[in-house]
């Protein structure tokens, strides 16, 4: 937090673990998608009660780490169209010919879940068709991933 520190203490090594875990869990997306007085009552609380760190402090930590994970998302999001990108093709969903891209018929951050459960194989949790990107968007716009992986 502090540059002129040196060595964090041990409470706040243990509070930075506890928001790492909770990035860890909830995911980058979360983190990046939260609001600013989200992200100060989040981070900003862990370091204000486990480690005394004053609330400015925090509030600057808690508003670094959203801007942080926003890069992150959107460097992963960039990456991942990249390696969905396929050559002109008809769109499973509008039939159009047309750059299109590779839409899971199992989403991926439910890949774990389903497996859990045994509902479904590596096989079929990897299985894609082609969409193009208007439909592709529209579809997760309208439809959560846990509906996707459960109905569709």
């Amino acid at each position: 937090l502090n540059a002129a520190e040196a060595a964090p203490s041990a409470e706040l090594e243990l509070a930075l673990d506890c928001v790492q875990a909770l990035v860890a869990d909830e995911g980058v997306r979360w983190a990046a998608d939260l609001q600013p007085a989200d992200a100060d009552e989040h981070f900003g609380d862990i370091l204000r009660d486990a480690a005394d760190v004053p609330h400015d402090e925090a509030a600057d930590f808690a508003s670094e780490l959203r801007r942080a994970c926003r890069e992150v998302a959107r460097e992963h999001e960039a990456a991942e169209a990249e390696r969905d990108a396929l050559p002109a093709g008809s769109c499973a969903l509008c039939e159009r010919v047309m750059p299109t891209t590779r839409h899971h018929l199992h989403p991926r951050d439910e890949h774990a879940r389903l497996l859990r459960r045994g509902v479904k194989t590596r096989a079929q949790l990897n299985a894609t068709v082609p969409m193009c990107r208007p439909c592709h968007d529209c579809v997760h716009e309208h439809i959560s991933n846990a509906d996707l992986a459960d109905v569709y």
